[in-house]
């Protein structure tokens, strides 16, 4: 007769590696939605500063006192994300643009990364 090896623990090496794998997929899936989610927040903080400075303009304000009233009164807008407000400017005589910069950080400790993202916005 022939002895055949005994199968015990194969399928132990087969369940950790599809854990591994989910959990990887898991893990980058929450890290892209998050990163999602703050390019979200920054496009709308962005048309809002657009938009409320152009109504300044529109009653009066010089674009530097508008930034400079408008960036005192966001100041608390993001908490926990590093915001920089890249340019405020007239493109033409009309519209206003606005570039706002954040720095995304991985919201987990085993993926160590950290993005700059910036969005525009433009009012007219």
């Amino acid at each position: 007769m022939v002895e055949v090896e005994s199968e015990r623990g194969s399928s132990l090496i087969w369940f950790t590696a599809i854990l591994g794998l989910v959990l990887s997929v898991v893990l980058v899936l929450a890290s892209s939605i998050n990163q999602y989610l703050l390019a979200r927040e920054l496009t709308d903080y962005a048309e809002e500063f657009a938009i409320a400075s152009k109504t300044l303009l529109n009653q009066g304000d010089s674009l530097s006192l508008s930034k400079q009233k408008l960036k005192v009164a966001t100041e608390g807008y993001f908490k926990n994300t590093p915001l920089q407000l890249a340019s405020v400017k007239l493109v033409d005589d009309k519209t206003v643009e606005v570039i706002v910069c954040g720095t995304w950080d991985s919201p987990f400790a085993i993926i160590a990364l950290e993005r700059v993202l910036c969005e525009r916005a433009l009012s007219r």
